[in-house]
């Protein structure tokens, strides 16, 4: 906005001015709709209590959430899908009553990460850049001694002796 600090005194001096406007619809809207407004508590609470519990008590919440993460899982994957539902808990998007109710959605989340089960193509551009994938690739190099110097274990396989 190219007039924030004008807007954030604006609304300052305005939440000063209207103060009692201000709570007097706040209590309406508090009283006509007290079931959403209970329910957006009592969210909030069971947020500050999953971000609580990691900050006070992490061994416990990454047991927690170890257990419900499958293992079945190959390690790489398990520990990819508990450390982002570890972050989720710390940020507050996942509460730990719901731990087990929403793994499916992580290992979701993480196999659309990590898409390799489709065919690339080599003339296929590579994202974010112009290059194709078979411009990375090159021909490997043939091996060729030097004809000065004999590789020493040809020269074992042929029955001399090597340097070593």
């Amino acid at each position: 906005m190219a007039n924030s600090e004008k807007i954030a005194a604006y609304q300052a001096s305005y939440s000063v001015e209207h103060k009692a406007e201000i709570l007097a619809t706040k209590r309406v809207y508090w009283v006509k709709n007290r079931d959403k407004v209970e329910m957006w508590q009592e969210r909030r609470k069971l947020r500050e209590r999953s971000i609580n519990a990691i900050r006070h008590n992490p061994e416990d919440v990454i047991r927690v959430v170890s257990r419900a993460v499958s293992a079945a899982l190959p390690r790489f994957m398990r520990d990819d899908v508990i450390n982002a539902m570890l972050e989720a808990v710390l940020l507050g998007d996942l509460l730990l009553e719901n731990v087990g109710i929403r793994m499916k959605d992580y290992v979701r989340g993480y196999n659309r990460e990590y898409d390799t089960f489709k065919m690339l193509s080599l003339d296929a551009p590579m994202g974010g850049t112009d290059l194709r994938r078979i411009d990375l690739l090159e021909a490997p190099a043939s091996y060729e001694p030097e004809e000065d110097e004999e590789d020493p274990d040809i020269v074992m396989l042929k029955g001399g002796y090597s340097r070593w």
